[in-house]
């Protein structure tokens, strides 16, 4: 059975991107506001995967966000203040 991709919403389309990029188990992850258009629940259960992740098969993600809500997640956070690099 064929699927039409026109007829998939933003939030699957963004989890769909997701599964093929782990589908190869890259050890480097680079990830642009991968949640932004799921709702908090799943935005939850997707860093929390990730986290895990990051931790069982060693893989290392950097991530684009603009939400603080996921900010417990991350290691390290950065900010790019008057094109410079700033550690939070």
């Amino acid at each position: 059975m064929a699927h039409n991709s026109l007829r998939f919403s933003g939030g699957q389309k963004q989890r769909l991107a997701l599964v093929r990029a782990l589908y190869t188990k890259p050890q480097l992850l680079i990830l642009d506001e991968t949640t932004n258009q799921q709702d908090k629940n799943l935005e939850q259960k997707v860093f929390i995967f990730l986290k895990e992740l990051t931790i069982n098969q060693h893989t290392t993600i950097i991530s684009v966000a603009h939400n603080d809500d996921v900010a417990d997640f991350f290691d390290a956070r950065f900010k790019i203040d008057q094109n410079k690099l700033q550690q939070l």
